[in-house]
């Protein structure tokens, strides 16, 4: 499938539902012009945190008050769960190969030890452009606090960022990438970029009034 067909079948999609819906409200979330930004954004050079931090939360999953502890790691290291809670404090690498579960919620397994509920986490990380980290925990999730807030709750504190002597690996995409589940209606179209940047273009549909239909990018 050629890019542009992958680009048009989207932008089709799109109009069709608003064509179809004509008196449906188009819920945008508007971005925050205030909101914090990372300070190494658009530096390609590895960070990490510049000392330990702690705190808990409630496991979505299982109610249970879990203790984490963030600590800096060297380049290279990428990040790494820790189960502090089970014999020989077995670590668990956030990567693709560790992925062993997506439903509702990502575990990542290795052997026997698993972690769920960290997407949150990562996701705030990420978007600080920290790359190396360990994260020692005494359960089998991460809390989620309210979402993105753990970014603003945990992670929101100054001269955060220790800068690392290393490069970062820099993934890009050279062709289109889709992925289907059509059951859940369900559709992920990833394109290449000739820009600097990472843009997400998101749309939603729901019955339920509360939520009904949004869009951002």
């Amino acid at each position: 499938t050629s890019y542009e067909g992958l680009d048009k079948e989207l932008i089709r999609e799109v109009d069709m539902f608003y064509a179809d819906n004509p008196e449906e409200p188009l819920k945008e979330i508007s971005s925050n012009p205030n909101k914090p930004r990372a300070p190494n954004a658009g530096q390609n050079q590895q960070y990490t945190i510049a000392c330990e931090m702690h705190f808990s939360g409630i496991g979505f999953h299982t109610g249970k008050t879990i203790k984490v502890i963030l600590k800096p790691a060297s380049a290279g290291t990428g990040i790494v769960f820790i189960r502090r809670d089970l014999e020989g404090s077995p670590h668990i690498k956030a990567n693709i190969e560790n992925v062993k579960n997506t439903y509702r919620t990502i575990v990542l397994r290795n052997k026997h030890a698993e972690v769920m509920t960290q997407e949150h986490l990562l996701s705030a990380l990420g978007s600080l452009g920290i790359d190396n980290l360990f994260i020692e925990l005494d359960g089998p999730e991460v809390p989620i606090f309210y979402g993105n807030s753990i970014k603003y709750e945990v992670l929101n504190k100054p001269n955060i960022l220790r800068k690392l002597d290393r490069p970062k690996k820099i993934f890009t995409i050279n062709q289109p990438i889709m992925f289907l589940r059509e059951q859940e209606g369900v559709k992920l179209i990833v394109l290449p970029s000739d820009k600097d940047e990472l843009r997400i273009s998101y749309f939603i549909e729901f019955e339920n009034p509360g939520v009904g239909s949004q869009f951002t990018s």
